[in-house]
């Protein structure tokens, strides 16, 4: 292992030596593989272990697990390891009612440094204006140093902030919402179907997609996912929820209708499957979807439920001959 000395002269900026052991707050470096390569002892004691060597995820493991959701920060953390040169600050709620900010930045030697900051007593004194300017009068000397080195220019930094809930949120292929981020959205639709509204669910899949991989490759393959997703979305009617739920599977929420509507819908989205544009060197085949869809009724208490309704009637499509759509209309207590 490198020694900590060794580790900080790396992380040097011009003409000065950075020596994280001196500073009060928590600071940890890692290196461009999503190691660490060395924390002070402010750090350890948070995250209540030596992180030297271990993988970053693995090192913050303890915080986020005090958090109400570690997902979040573990694809904040995954997502800053991706992309070097992206600074990033996020707020992390502990169960025991402390708030804890997280800075993280490029330095020198395609390393990252890592600082947390205890904003509680920031959080607690809102209520009182001249306490809190008071608090922070010395925490903002004392930070703003550091801060120069590690924040870039506030545009640029709101800009990736943007960027980076884009990844977090939607499917790089198509575009199209991703699994969680759609059955977040889809939530409020469930409510407003239970207080007596109309919602519709559609599950689309495209026909024996493993032989079109098998036959023309992955590359055609991916084209036909984008060319499907393309075609749904262009379809849609406003205030339509659709998400790549896995592979070649896609799922649509209409809010506000019901199945006399839908069903037309979903036949046009079967027709308008056609062979897309050959790319670059790549034959696509033509291909058919199958489709199943569900109206919400009394006994749907969840979204997965009655997404499961839709993928019931998907199955029925395949198994019927594919290239189809189906409605189920059962309903189980």
């Amino acid at each position: 292992m490198m020694p900590q000395r060794a580790a900080l002269e790396q992380t040097d900026v011009p003409g000065r030596l950075i020596d994280i052991d001196a500073l009060p707050w928590p600071v940890l470096i890692s290196d461009a593989d999503g190691l660490a390569v060395v924390a002070n002892a402010a750090m350890t004691a948070v995250i209540g272990m030596d992180a030297a060597g271990l993988p970053i995820l693995e090192a913050f493991a303890p915080l986020h697990a005090e958090t109400s959701d570690p997902t979040i920060p573990n694809e904040i953390v995954a997502t800053l390891i991706a992309a070097p040169g992206m600074p990033y600050s996020d707020k992390l709620h502990l169960t025991d009612g402390r708030l804890l900010e997280r800075a993280s930045h490029p330095i020198a030697g395609d390393r990252r440094i890592w600082t947390i900051f205890d904003r509680t007593i920031d959080m607690l004194a809102q209520q009182d204006g001249a306490m809190h300017a008071s608090l922070m009068e010395d925490e903002t000397a004392r930070v703003t140093e550091l801060a120069d080195q590690l924040y870039l220019a506030k545009q640029e930094l709101e800009t990736q902030q943007t960027e980076l809930t884009r990844l977090a949120t939607t499917d790089p292929m198509t575009g199209l919402l991703n699994r969680r981020s759609f059955a977040d959205c889809g939530r409020w639709t469930l409510e407003d179907a239970q207080a007596g509204g109309n919602l519709v669910a559609i599950m689309v899949d495209i026909d024996h997609f493993k032989a079109i991989n098998d036959t023309f490759g992955h590359a055609a393959g991916d084209i036909a996912i984008c060319y499907c997703a393309r075609r749904i979305t262009e379809l849609l009617p406003d205030g339509a929820i659709s998400g790549r739920m896995g592979g070649e599977e896609f799922a649509v929420l209409l809010p506000g209708h019901s199945a006399a509507d839908a069903l037309p819908l979903a036949e046009k989205i079967r027709l308008a499957m056609r062979a897309p544009k050959k790319g670059a060197d790549i034959e696509t085949p033509y291909f058919t979807v199958s489709i199943g869809v569900a109206e919400f009724g009394q006994y749907d208490q969840s979204l997965d439920f009655l997404i499961g309704r839709a993928d019931r009637a998907l199955y029925k499509a395949k198994e019927s001959g594919r290239n189809r759509v189906e409605l189920d209309n059962e309903q189980t207590d």
